[in-house]
């Protein structure tokens, strides 16, 4: 690929129009468009049916790597700053390229028209030369590895994204849920600590009748949930669940399901983590459907409550 060629104007017979009549020509172009246009606008040209930037930058400018990447993606500012990330890197290669094209002109030049000392100097340039070339080779495996690592991510978040839509779908509809044939490629994320979790409520505690069942525990309240995804599908809005007050943050455990005030709001997330800081011992918490973690370290004055049943 000409990464150079990449980065050029196009004639303006080739020119992208976005259908407000703002033409571009080159790829700074269209990615500073994108981030000027709204969200409508946007979806005009890029939507689940087709996208009109991706077939530009594979068809006109040659980046078919880019277009291919591109298809994957229908958010608005992730999409101007993937196509930014792209246009670093044909810069740098670009780059590379010229220094190369002038040390082997300049060694030609010299080699023709220089003595024998010249010609020392010569081979000097040229091992410099081919360690260039080494170090754009490595780099380019370094690229070409991370670029595969990051395809293997999005594939990997599509399939869990999909896993869950379907477990969303079979909970609402009351159907069982069909094998995924992307799971056979993956292991959906579990929590090892929880095998060694110690048991809230034993059996003992649990009475069983025809008309009710009987749980034995201290300090227990009832709760609901809001209208929330961060821990789909373990809980949506027609969950309901039993809390109890926990007596020290000695007793909750990494895998326990927990609610925490947070400014006006009370979070229900899992325990990720614990640990001490300055200010003591805190939790790090995520919800199931969340990418991350939560910002912030609770406290155990934060806490309200740990979950020790879910009512469906």
């Amino acid at each position: 690929m000409d990464h150079a060629l990449v980065l050029k104007d196009v004639s303006h017979d080739k020119a992208f129009w976005f259908n407000n009549g703002v033409t571009v020509r080159n790829i700074y172009e269209l990615a500073r468009e994108i981030h000027v246009i709204d969200q409508d606008q946007f979806s005009y040209h890029c939507n689940k049916d087709h996208d009109d930037f991706a077939s530009w930058i594979g068809g006109v400018l040659g980046d078919v790597e880019l277009a291919e990447r591109l298809r994957k993606i229908k958010n608005k500012k992730k999409y101007a700053e993937t196509i930014e990330h792209r246009i670093k890197y044909h810069e740098r290669l670009a780059t590379v390229a010229i220094i190369e094209k002038r040390v082997f002109v300049d060694t030609f030049e010299w080699i023709i028209s220089s003595g024998i000392i010249k010609k020392i100097a010569v081979l000097i340039l040229i091992l410099i030369a081919l360690s260039l070339i080494y170090v754009q080779y490595t780099a380019m495996q370094q690229i070409t590895d991370l670029n595969a690592r990051i395809a293997s991510i999005d594939q990997k978040s599509s399939c869990y994204n999909q896993y869950y839509d379907q477990k969303i779908n079979s909970l609402e509809k009351n159907t069982p849920p069909t094998d995924l044939e992307c799971l056979k490629n993956y292991t959906l994320p579990i929590y090892d600590d929880l095998e060694r979790r110690p048991a809230i409520i034993s059996s003992n505690d649990i009475v069983v009748l025809p008309d009710r069942v009987i749980i034995k525990v201290d300090n227990a309240s009832w709760a609901t949930f809001t209208n929330s995804s961060s821990m789909l599908p373990v809980i949506n809005h027609n969950t309901h669940s039993i809390e109890i007050k926990p007596q020290s943050i000695d007793v909750i455990n990494i895998g326990d399901v927990v609610s925490y005030h947070e400014s006006n709001d009370i979070i229900v997330h899992r325990v990720m983590s614990k640990g001490t800081d300055d200010l003591g011992p805190f939790l790090i918490m995520k919800g199931d459907n969340n990418p991350v973690v939560d910002a912030v370290k609770v406290r155990f004055n934060q806490v309200q409550g740990v979950v020790i049943a879910f009512i469906y």
